[in-house]
């Protein structure tokens, strides 16, 4: 009866924990209460630690899973943010004139230069009196500016290149090579609006095919203005495309793919021999600051802008920006003109004459005498003659052409 009753209730207990195969366990008839309790106790647990360790092997997989797929963009921000400035173009008065983003990249040759869109800087290439500078604001904000100098632009593709003075503090790798993919996770880091260094997380929702343009990516993080020229980064911190425009009023946010950039970096690596002669001969040959020596001089210069700068005694000096080339070979032929010197005249009259003059520790010998400075100078004249007091007198340079500057000298008591 006991034993009736325990089988009884053990199987509707066995059937409720899922064991359906009840049957292989009627030899358990044979066992005592105990026994078989223990047996059967020994079932459930079996099953209850089985269950559990595939629930922690599933939970431990997708946990890995997350992790692989999610970027670690706190480190790539803080490994790339340093190479990344705001771009501000102004004026010869000072007022700015544009402002967008940009970044640092090293070309083949070793040369350090920002990249940036045409459109930000176009103000400045053609004109001198325009500046163009980079401000460092991560990882926090310096009072370095960084002087910037255009070396090849084009219009068509909206890039630009340029020259930095000196090194900047971090350099952005490209992922020319690497494929960008659909739904690939990446970052957009710039100035938007001037303002601070951002950071914004999104992925590469499409490519766009743009008039004029090519094949663009298509962001779906957000851009706005201000942003162009900033980097959009892959999650290795990799370079993969230039934050470009945005549509207002749609999510479309393009960027131009890297390999354009690529391209534009193989331009300007590349070299072009130029042939440079002038008329006189033997005229000093400057090249971006850089004496390479005497005309005729037949020079390899990398396919980018230059200032070239031409001088020669009584000569005036020429200055002007060379390259970049469509050709291998070029030839500059250059007239130098005679040097004129417009600056006012001073003519130093003495009473009486014959007084051994000097003008700011120069003697110019006895007067009367005449000389050239630029308006705006200041002459220490200092007038002696035997038996007359010596006299020391300063004169302001006006921008008259012509001034003269009387002076009448005192009888010495002592004779001399």
């Amino acid at each position: 009866m006991r034993d009736n009753y325990v089988l009884e209730i053990t199987q509707e207990s066995a059937h409720s924990q899922g064991i359906n195969n009840y049957e292989h366990t009627l030899d358990l008839l044979n066992l005592d209460t105990v026994s078989w309790n223990e047996y059967f106790n020994n079932i459930i647990m079996e099953r209850f630690v089985n269950r559990k360790l595939v629930n922690i092997v599933f939970f431990l997989f997708f946990l890995s899973i997350s992790c692989v797929w999610a970027a670690d963009w706190a480190s790539v921000v803080k490994k790339t943010g340093n190479a990344i400035a705001k771009i501000v173009v102004k004026d010869g008065n000072g007022a700015v004139v544009s402002q967008g983003s940009g970044f640092v990249i090293k070309t083949t040759s070793g040369q350090q230069r920002f990249v940036t869109n045409a459109h930000v800087v176009i103000e400045a290439e053609h004109s001198d009196d325009f500046s163009i500078t980079a401000e460092f604001n991560y990882p926090f904000k310096t009072d370095e500016v960084f002087r910037l100098e255009i070396d090849v632009i084009d219009r068509n593709q909206d890039l630009c290149l340029l020259s930095i003075d000196s090194d900047a503090p971090g350099v952005l790798q490209l992922a020319d090579g690497k494929k960008s993919s659909l739904m690939e996770e990446i970052l957009v880091i710039g100035y938007p609006l001037g303002k601070s260094f951002k950071t914004t997380p999104g992925y590469l929702q499409a490519f766009q095919e743009v008039d004029g343009m090519g094949k663009m990516l298509d962001l779906s993080a957000s851009a706005a203005p201000g942003s162009s020229g900033g980097p959009v980064l892959n999650s290795a911190g990799q370079v993969i495309g230039i934050v470009n425009s945005i549509i207002p009023g749609y999510n479309f946010n393009l960027a131009i793919p890297v390999e354009n950039l690529s391209a534009l970096m193989k331009k300007d690596d590349d070299q072009v021999k130029v042939d440079i002669r002038t008329e006189p001969s033997e005229a000093w040959v400057f090249i971006d600051g850089k004496y390479k020596g005497k005309s005729p001089i037949t020079l390899s210069l990398f396919n980018r802008s230059h200032k070239l700068l031409i001088e020669k005694a009584d000569f005036d000096k020429f200055e002007d920006k060379i390259g970049p080339w469509k050709n291998d070979y070029e030839s500059i032929s250059i007239e130098l003109e005679e040097e004129v010197n417009y600056d006012p005249v001073i003519e130093i009259i003495t009473v009486p004459e014959g007084a051994e003059i000097s003008v700011n520790n120069n003697s110019l010998g006895p007067s009367p005498v005449s000389i050239q400075l630029p308006a705006g100078s200041i002459m220490r004249i200092r007038v002696s003659k035997w038996g007359y007091t010596e006299i020391l007198e300063f004169y302001d340079v006006t921008e008259d052409s012509r001034q003269t500057v009387d002076i009448e000298l005192k009888r010495s008591i002592f004779g001399f």
